[in-house]
């Protein structure tokens, strides 16, 4: 797509190879040490998505203090490895101690339509028809690229909407063209 005239803002939904962290709980040492997954759940919620833990008032405004790894932070497995976990006898212990954390790839989200998994590629057409660049792009990609029988192409967007719309606009006209009377 990016060899064709006009294509802009390529971009590709979901593409392999993102990094994912995987946290497997040891569920018999949380025990010995007396805590739940919840516990580490909670954790883990906190550092990525923040809990607020006050408020702070000024000039007669509220704002919420908001506890949060900072993003840097939250990449990285080794900082997740040191992420406390305080047991109920106040005990602090670290994450890397009742859990293994490694950083993998993956895939961030896997979309899925009609129970079949979907990979999109989307771009903005830009000094260039887009019913040109559809039919070159399908012509591209039926010459270059071979499917196996479970996957295919599909191919939406404003130039597909303007084509259906046109073919729709010349039926409805042709059925409500003038009657020949004689």
């Amino acid at each position: 797509m990016s060899t064709l005239d006009g294509a802009a803002d390529i971009q590709l939904r979901s593409p392999p190879g993102t990094p994912l962290t995987v946290v497997r709980m040891h569920h018999d040492q949380l025990a010995s040490w007396g805590l739940q997954p919840q516990d580490l759940m909670d954790s883990l919620s906190t550092a990525y998505a923040g809990t607020t833990v006050g408020r702070y008032f000024a000039d007669q405004r509220a704002y919420d203090i908001t506890v949060i790894l900072a993003p840097s932070e939250r990449r990285s497995p080794d900082t997740l490895r040191e992420l406390p976990l305080k047991t109920a006898d106040r005990t602090l212990l670290k994450l890397g101690q009742v859990a293994e954390i490694q950083q993998t790839g993956g895939r961030y989200n896997i979309l899925h339509q009609n129970a079949q998994r979907v990979q999109t590629v989307s771009c903005s057409v830009q000094g260039r028809d887009p019913a040109s660049f559809l039919a070159e792009l399908k012509q591209r990609v039926f010459q270059e690229m071979r499917f196996p029988p479970e996957i295919y192409p599909e191919f939406t967007g404003s130039a597909v909407e303007q084509g259906t719309a046109r073919r729709e606009l010349m039926v409805q006209a042709l059925l409500a063209g003038p009657a020949c009377c004689c």
